[in-house]
């Protein structure tokens, strides 16, 4: 059919003919003309896609790794749950564009297929399905590659079709030290602009082990410290005992500090905090007297009301993989639509909470010494443009 046969059709039936389309197809359909980017740009094509995915099982076939590397390579590879198979895209961008360039890897922060990058003096938010960049404005005194960072969180409201950059720094304290002066720095997309929030010190101390990496994981790669749910950020302390609450809206700290789980602290498997489903996840080990054979894995969901967790799921070795249990640390693990990836040294696990099935990671296509940092679903992201 011509394209001026396309252009002919209804508004109605153009959006049907999209929802049923892949994720890759209808980023490609958005370049072919203003009304079809405005058509797909659009909440409430946005909503008739959720709708219809949820009638077509089937559609939803593709669940993505994406996989970042050191800075020499500057590749990402994606990784299709259903065919199990790597497949290497974006290298284009990431050669041919000066800022991405300057940026430093892995990213700092990712939801929804944008990730935040930073630099020495910016950060810049990059959507690879739709190949997009954006530089945000400066932060006053605020040096990306220099600042104290204690947590990072990019944030998608998929209502207003906008996204948030949550970041937490330290001011006048060094690692290790309690902190002095907690700032909150808040970037919103629609306005453009930073907002800066600052409050008297945590009641307890952060967790300093969290620093700026995709979803705040740890200085030394294992374990998530914080995270955010419904506006409320979740911090842990110095100790993994305790979680603290800080409302991003107000900029201050609320509530008394809560205990995890009792005996979630596991050097070999620290505490992740997880978002999922609007709730607060805890995942982690426990064992006893330190031996390895007694090892399970626990996943715990918050009830927020009363501030008690349950227990959700438990995993030991026979149940799941020797591959996981035999690792010499579990260096990173992540919940998103029913599927925990599990990262070791050596490799990645997926596990189902569905069906309890489990995938273990092949090798990625080339040798590069590759880092797995982010789970994203490939139901359609609701930020096709990552400038207002």
């Amino acid at each position: 059919m011509d394209g001026e046969r396309w252009s002919k059709l209804p508004e109605d039936l153009l959006k049907k003919v999209f929802t049923s389309l892949s994720l890759v197809s209808i980023a490609k359909a958005r370049t072919v003309c203003r009304n079809w980017h405005a058509l797909v740009q659009n909440s409430d094509f946005f909503q008739l896609r959720k709708h219809f995915s949820l009638r077509c099982p089937a559609l939803e076939h593709h669940w993505s790794l994406l996989l970042l590397w050191e800075p020499d390579q500057r590749l990402v590879f994606s990784y299709n749950v259903a065919s199990r198979k790597w497949e290497r895209r974006f290298s284009l961008l990431l050669s041919s564009v000066p800022l991405l360039q300057e940026a430093s890897f892995p990213p700092v922060a990712g939801a929804f297929g944008l990730f935040c990058f930073a630099s020495r003096e910016f950060l810049l938010v990059c959507n690879f399905l739709t190949m997009e960049l954006r530089r945000l404005p400066l932060l006053e005194s605020f040096k990306p590659t220099y600042t104290t960072w204690i947590l990072a969180h990019l944030l998608v409201d998929t209502d207003r079709l906008s996204y948030k950059i949550v970041i937490g720094c330290n001011d006048n304290a060094h690692l290790g030290h309690r902190i002095r002066n907690f700032r909150l720095e808040v970037y919103d997309s629609r306005s453009n602009l930073w907002r800066r929030k600052r409050s008297p010190p945590p009641p307890l101390g952060v967790s300093l082990k969290g620093s700026v990496g995709i979803n705040s994981q740890s200085l030394r790669g294992r374990g998530t410290t914080s995270q955010v749910v419904n506006g409320i950020l979740y911090c842990l302390d110095n100790e993994w005992r305790y979680v603290m609450t800080f409302h991003v809206q107000i900029g201050a700290w609320i509530g008394t500090p809560f205990e995890l789980p009792e005996g979630i602290r596991s050097p070999w498997f620290p505490p992740c905090l997880m978002e999922h489903r609007d709730h607060l996840w805890v995942i982690g080990a426990q064992e006893a007297y330190d031996e390895a054979r007694s090892r399970r894995i626990v996943l715990y969901k918050l009830e927020l009301k009363t501030r008690q967790w349950n227990q959700m799921l438990e995993l030991q070795r026979e149940q799941v993989s020797e591959e996981l249990f035999s690792a010499p640390y579990v260096s990173s693990c992540f919940l998103q639509d029913d599927i925990i990836c599990f990262v070791t040294k050596d490799t990645g696990l997926l596990y189902s909470l569905c069906d309890g099935s489990l995938q273990i990671l092949p090798s990625s296509p080339h040798d590069e010494k590759c880092s797995l940092i982010y789970l994203s679903h490939s139901s359609i992201g609701p930020i096709w443009n990552i400038a207002p």
